[in-house]
This record gives structure tokens, C-alpha cells and sequence, in this order.
């Protein structure tokens, strides 16, 4: 893969994240209207749908390809990290409520919501892996979080090689392809690429799972 055949797909990475967060964020807005049970909003919602929508998109391409942008050195705000700038976050937001006129103030309320309701779950999603890690059962997932989403082929084994050499891991590559089919201290894994999302973006993942016989 080339230099251009991996910035096409940086953008449509960036592309695919931006329209999810989008979406994310009309059905937020959508959500803290109806939840308000007043008709003045909803009817302000339906005069300004469009407006509302690419307002939506527009915050969720820009958050996306400002966070694509190395040079910005937005890395500190994804993951756990995010986590220290909630407090800085919840100010501003509650601030900049208290300024905003009603059915705007029901619509980022509504966003705030749906937001932790992800973030919730993809907490929870995670827990429970590491639950089934620790006691011990036969089949199970390791999740590791990366710094960024590896572009290409060998940026993906490079990281897979990478937590075995930190972790002493003896590693033979059955399949070297992605998902990778991988022997770790002679145990048979699939290793594949994911990602959640927290307050901060999605993290990118990789997932290896036990292959049971």
C-alpha cells in the first residue's frame, strides 16, 4: 500500500467516524426534544431540521479529522485519558447551557445523554472482558488499546508484535493476513482489529481470542 492508497483511506476512516458521531449526535438532539414533552421544541426542531442535521455532521467531521491530525497531538484525549478532561468538560457544557436558548439547551442535553449511554455500555463491554480474564476461563478476548488505528498490513503486525516483545510473549504467525491467526506461547489466538468509543473518540483495539478446538 502507498503513501496515497493510505491517505484515501485516513480519509475514509475519518469519513466513516465523522457520519457515526453525526448521527450520533442528531439522535441526541432528537431524543432531548421529545424527552422535553413541550410542543414549541419539537416544532423549533422541525422548522430548523435541516440546519440541526448539518450542524450534526458538521461537528462530528470536524471533531473527527481534527483528531486525525498528528501535528495536533490530540493522542492525550482518546481512552482512559480522556477521563481528566471530564471535569474541564462538564464546566463548559453546563455553562454554555445555561446561555443557550431552550430547545438548543434540551438538544445538547439530549447529546450528553446518548453519549454516556455509549460510553456506558462500551465501559461495561469492557469489564466484563476483563472479568472473564481474571477468572481464568478457557475461552476469552484480550483487548489492547493503541495510540492509532494501524493503516496498513504491516502497521498491524508491527503492533501485535509489539505487546508480545513488552509481554515476553513467544509469537508464531499461522495466518498472516488481518484477522491474523497467530500462536501465542504455543496457544492458537485470532488477533483482530476493533474499536469502542469513549468521551474522547473512538480507541482503536486490537482483539485476540482464544480459537477452542
Amino acid at each position: 500500500m502507498n503513501k496515497s492508497d493510505i491517505k484515501k483511506e485516513e480519509m475514509r476512516e475519518v469519513f466513516s467516524q465523522g457520519l457515526n458521531l453525526g448521527v450520533i449526535l442528531f439522535a441526541g438532539a432528537v431524543a432531548g426534544v421529545w424527552a422535553s414533552g413541550l410542543q414549541m421544541h419539537r416544532d423549533f426542531l422541525f422548522d430548523q431540521f435541516i440546519p440541526v442535521v448539518l450542524v450534526c455532521m458538521v461537528i462530528g467531521f470536524g471533531f473527527e479529522f481534527l483528531r486525525s491530525l498528528p501535528e495536533l497531538g490530540l493522542v492525550w484525549f482518546r481512552g482512559t485519558a480522556a477521563a481528566n478532561w471530564l471535569p474541564v468538560f462538564f464546566i463548559l457544557f453546563f455553562l454554555f447551557c445555561g446561555l443557550a436558548p431552550g430547545s438548543i439547551r434540551y438538544m445538547l442535553v439530549g447529546d450528553l445523554v446518548v453519549l454516556t449511554i455509549i460510553w456506558a455500555g462500551n465501559y461495561l463491554y469492557v469489564n466484563r472482558i476483563a472479568k472473564q480474564l481474571n477468572h481464568g476461563k478457557k475461552a476469552y478476548t484480550l483487548m489492547v488499546d493503541l495510540k492509532e488505528n494501524p493503516k496498513t498490513k504491516e502497521e498491524f503486525f508491527e503492533e501485535i508484535e509489539l505487546y508480545c516483545k513488552k509481554n515476553r510473549i513467544d509469537l508464531e504467525y499461522v495466518e498472516r493476513e488481518i484477522p491474523a491467526i497467530v500462536k501465542l506461547n504455543g496457544e492458537l489466538y485470532k488477533v483482530e482489529l476493533n474499536y469502542y468509543y469513549t468521551f474522547g473518540g473512538p480507541v482503536y483495539t486490537l482483539e485476540f481470542k482464544t480459537i477452542t478446538k
